[in-house]
C-alpha cells in the first residue's frame, strides 16, 4: 500500500474510529455509574400487576448485596402508609404479610440503605415500587 493510500485510509475511517471510542467512554461511564450506584433491593414477590384476594399479600424481598445493607434501615410504605412493622428484615432479605387490604389498586413501596462499595460514599439508599390489585371475590349468595 503506498504512503498516499494511509491518510485516505484512516481518513475514511475516521468517524467509524471516533463512534467506536465514543461507545467506549459510553459503555465505561455506564459501568462506572452501575457499580457506584448498585441495585440493593429486589422484590421477589408480589409481581408488578398481581391480583390479590381475600388471602392477603405474602411480600418476598432479597437484598442483592448484603455485606453492604443496613437491614435497620429497610422500610416498607403501603399507599403512603409505613407499615414496616409486619415485615421481619435479615441480612440477605425480608418478608411480609399484609392481610387487611383497600380494595383497587395499591402501591408498595420499599426502601433500604447500606454502605458504599466506592470510597468517596458512606451511605447508599435504593428503592422499589410495586403496584398490585386487590379484588375481592363476588358475593355468591345472591339470593
Amino acid at each position: 500500500m503506498s504512503d498516499s493510500a494511509k491518510p485516505t485510509f484512516l481518513r475514511s475511517h475516521r468517524s467509524v474510529f471516533f463512534a467506536l471510542a465514543v461507545l467506549v467512554g459510553v459503555g465505561g461511564m455506564a459501568l462506572a455509574y452501575r457499580w457506584m450506584n448498585p441495585v440493593l433491593i429486589h422484590v421477589v414477590s408480589p409481581t408488578r400487576g398481581q391480583v390479590v384476594g381475600l388471602g392477603g399479600l405474602e411480600v418476598v424481598v432479597r437484598f442483592e448485596r448484603p455485606q453492604s445493607i443496613d437491614a435497620q434501615s429497610f422500610r416498607v410504605q403501603l399507599n403512603g402508609s409505613d407499615v414496616t412493622e409486619e415485615f421481619t428484615a435479615a441480612e440477605n432479605g425480608a418478608y411480609g404479610r399484609l392481610v387487611i387490604l383497600p380494595d383497587g389498586e395499591n402501591v408498595l413501596r420499599l426502601r433500604v440503605g447500606g454502605r458504599g462499595v466506592w470510597p468517596l460514599q458512606d451511605q447508599i439508599e435504593d428503592s422499589a415500587e410495586v403496584r398490585f390489585l386487590v379484588r375481592r371475590p363476588i358475593d355468591l349468595n345472591r339470593g
